[in-house]
C-alpha cells in the first residue's frame, strides 16, 4: 500500500513539475523569439499574488532603470507618512508690525487664483515687511541623475518649495495668416519672455527651447501651427516665478510692502488665512498619469514629515529604506535616486519590484493604490490591452530606450499573478517593447 502511495505521489509530483516546466518553455519561447532579445535585455519576474510564490522569472536579477514604475514603489511609502488624507497647507499671517508672513508647504496643487483668493483676505492696505518661510522642501529642484535636455519638457517641472501652478507658464499659440508669424497669448503671469518665433502652417508642430548658458529666462518657442494649441513651458526658477506672481497680487489691490525677505514662521502666529489642498488627485496623477512633479513633489513632503524636519532626498531615502525594512526587503540590492523614475540613475530588479509589490499588499493604503492603478482603457494604458480591463490593473514606464510595466493580473480561471516586465536598450520605437510586454501579460492571462 505504501509504495502504491509513494508511487502516485511521484507520478503527481512528476506532473506538476511538467506543467511548471511547460508554462516556463512557452514564456521562454515568447521571449527567446523576440527580435528584441537579440540587442536589448528582457526581464520578467511574476509571482502568484496570494502565496509570493514565484512563477516565472528571467534575467530577474539584473539591475536595469525601472522608468515610472518606480512610482508604484515609492507612492506607499509616501503614503505611509503622510496617509491619505493630509491637507497641504500654506498659511498667511500678520503680527502686530503689520509684518506678513507666508509659510509654504510645497503645495503642488497651488494655483495663482488659491493665491489671489488669500491676498483678497489681506486686512491692511500697508505692510510693513513680507517674510516667506520656505523650508518645508530643500532647493534641489530636480532629482538626481535628470537629464539636461529635459528641461523644456513640461513633464519633468522643477519641484519646490514654491510650487505654484505645478510649475509650468501655459502659452496659447493661434494661427494668424498663412506664412506669417502665429499670435501668443501667455494664460498666467509669468518670468519668462518668450521669443515667438512660430509660423501659420498646415500643422502642428511646436518646439521649445532655452539656451540657459545665454539666459535661462529666455525661452524661444518655434515651429509651425494651423490650429490654437496650448502649450506648457516649464518653469526655470520657481522661486522667482511664485514670488512675481505675489508681487503682482500685492501690486493690484494697492498693498504696499518692502521686498520679500527669508524667515521663519512665528510659533504664535495666527493665520488669517489658509490655502489647503488635499492628495486625493494627486494620487491619481501619479498612477493614472504618471506625473513626475507630483511624485517627487509628495515623496519629499512625506520624507519632512516622517523625520519631522525638512524634506530632503537624504531624508526620502532613510524613508524608503526604512518602509521595506519592515517588509524584509533588502534596499542595499537596488540603487534609488528619485521617487518619480526619471533619473538614470535609479536601478532595480524584476524580482525585487515583484516581491515588493507581494509585500505590500499588506499595507494599510494597499486598496486605494491598487484602486487607482490604471486599467486597460484608463491613464497610461489607454490604448492597450483591452480585453484585460476588468482583469489587470498595472503602472507603466517609459524613458528613451526603456519600456516597463508592474502590477496585478487576474488570469482566465480566477488566479491573480504579480507581473514585472522591464525591456531596455531597445532602439526601436517603445511600441515593440510594449507589443511584447502585452504578448507575455496574455500568456499569462491564458495559461
Amino acid at each position: 500500500m505504501l509504495k502504491k502511495i509513494l508511487g502516485i505521489t511521484a507520478i503527481c509530483t512528476f506532473l506538476f513539475a511538467q506543467s511548471v516546466q511547460a508554462k516556463k518553455l512557452d514564456l521562454d519561447s515568447t521571449i527567446k523569439n523576440s527580435e528584441l532579445n537579440k540587442t536589448s535585455t528582457i526581464a520578467v519576474s511574476v509571482r502568484n499574488a496570494q502565496t509570493g510564490e514565484v512563477e516565472y522569472e528571467y534575467n530577474q536579477n539584473k539591475l536595469l532603470h525601472p522608468a515610472s514604475v518606480l512610482k508604484l514603489i515609492t507612492l506607499p511609502v509616501s503614503l505611509d507618512a503622510l496617509t491619505p488624507e493630509y491637507k497641504y497647507e500654506t498659511k498667511f499671517a500678520l503680527d502686530k508690525n503689520n509684518n506678513l508672513y507666508i509659510k509654504l508647504s510645497a503645495d503642488p496643487s497651488l494655483t495663482s487664483n488659491q493665491l489671489k483668493q488669500a491676498i483678497a483676505n489681506i486686512p491692511k492696505k500697508e505692510l510693513n515687511n513680507l517674510y516667506i518661510d520656505d523650508k518645508v522642501l530643500d532647493r534641489y529642484e530636480w532629482g538626481i541623475g535628470w537629464m539636461w535636455d529635459d528641461e523644456t519638457n513640461p513633464r519633468m517641472a522643477k519641484f519646490s518649495p514654491y510650487n505654484l501652478n505645478q510649475n509650468v507658464l501655459n502659452v496659447k499659440v493661434s494661427p494668424t495668416t498663412p506664412k506669417q508669424q502665429a499670435q501668443i497669448t501667455p494664460l498666467a503671469t509669468g518670468t519668462a519672455t518668450v521669443m515667438n518665433m512660430v509660423v501659420t502652417g498646415n500643422k502642428d508642430e511646436l518646439f521649445v527651447y532655452r539656451q540657459n548658458s545665454i539666459s535661462p529666462n529666455l525661452v524661444y518657442l518655434y515651429g509651425t501651427v494651423s490650429t490654437p494649441q496650448l502649450v506648457k513651458i516649464p518653469i526655470g526658477n520657481p522661486e522667482r516665478f511664485f514670488l512675481t506672481n505675489l508681487t503682482n497680487q500685492l501690486k493690484a489691490r494697492n498693498i504696499s510692502h518692502l521686498p520679500p525677505m527669508i524667515a521663519s514662521y512665528p510659533k504664535d502666529a495666527k493665520a488669517f488665512y489658509t490655502i489647503e489642498n488635499g492628495i486625493t488627485d494627486a494620487i491619481a496623477k501619479i498612477l493614472q498619469n504618471s506625473d513626475n512633479f507630483y511624485a517627487e513633489t509628495l515623496f519629499k513632503t512625506a520624507a519632512g514629515v516622517k523625520a519631522n524636519d525638512q524634506g530632503t532626498f537624504d531624508n526620502s531615502i532613510k524613508m524608503f529604506e526604512n518602509y521595506y525594512k519592515k517588509y524584509g526587503l533588502d534596499t542595499q540590492k537596488v540603487i534609488l535616486a528619485d521617487g518619480s523614475g526619471v533619473s538614470r540613475n535609479n536601478l532595480f530588479s524584476t524580482d525585487w519590484i515583484s516581491e515588493a509589490l507581494y509585500k505590500i499588499q499588506k499595507d494599510k493604503n494597499f486598496s486605494l493604490i491598487k484602486e487607482k492603478l490604471p486599467a486597460p482603457t484608463t491613464g497610461t494604458m489607454k490604448n492597450r490591452l483591452e480585453p484585460y480591463a476588468q482583469n489587470l490593473k498595472a503602472k507603466t514606464g517609459t524613458l528613451a530606450n526603456t519600456s516597463t510595466i508592474a502590477g496585478y493580473l487576474t488570469d482566465k480561471s480566477g488566479e491573480e499573478h504579480i507581473l514585472t516586465i522591464f525591456v531596455a536598450n531597445f532602439i526601436d520605437e517603445p511600441k515593440k517593447a510594449q507589443e511584447l510586454q502585452d504578448k507575455i501579460i496574455t500568456e499569462i492571462y491564458n495559461k
